[in-house]
């Protein structure tokens, strides 16, 4: 138990000094060990079998919508390859029928 205090008042000591300014040296040896015992500790911390399950639910439906928007990229991907040559045709369709209005001897 001791053990614990001490890191939750060394965390908060590594907080205060990164928020209020301690001298750069200190800020620079201090914080981030800190942070790392801060780390630790909540790492160390016990899970219900409630968070855990809904941990694991909410990873599985991130899961399937990471899927889902990576098929719905990929479809509109290809729809806009599909759009862009349509659009390059359509130019050049316009182009030639510009040339026949603008010189209709030469079109036939």
């Amino acid at each position: 138990m001791a053990s614990t205090a001490r890191e939750e008042n060394a965390y908060t000591l590594g907080v205060q000094a990164g928020l209020w300014g301690y001298p750069l040296v200190h800020r620079v040896k201090a914080f981030p060990q800190t942070l790392l015992l801060g780390r630790i500790r909540d790492l160390e911390a016990e899970w219900t079998q409630d968070a855990v399950e809904w941990i694991t639910t909410e990873n599985a439906t991130l899961k399937q919508r990471v899927r889902q928007l990576s098929t719905d990229n990929r479809t509109l991907d290809e729809r806009l390859k599909a759009a862009r040559s349509n659009l390059r045709f359509q130019h050049r369709r316009i182009a030639d029928l510009e040339a026949q209005l603008a010189y209709p001897a030469a079109a036939t």
